[in-house]
């Protein structure tokens, strides 16, 4: 992937402004594409899991190679 492949639409810039401040550079790292289980320590990245899945239904432990499904029209 490059990063001209890589679009952030006006609605997911709004989720990511809305997203805890901690949250959001777990976000964008997966967004891009990055394995964020390897980039966190592995209690902020099970801490960091279980509350994007609880509260907003993204799976942080799977690559994100496609816009994510919350942000779908």
């Amino acid at each position: 992937m490059y990063d001209s492949d890589i679009v952030i639409t006006p609605k997911e810039q709004l989720f990511i402004i809305r997203l805890k401040s901690s949250l959001r550079s777990t976000y964008i790292s997966w967004r891009i594409g990055v394995r964020v289980d390897y980039l966190l320590p592995r209690e902020t990245f099970y801490r960091h899991k279980k509350i994007f899945l609880r509260e907003y239904n993204i799976d942080i432990g799977k690559v994100c190679i496609a816009q994510p499904a919350h942000l779908a029209d």
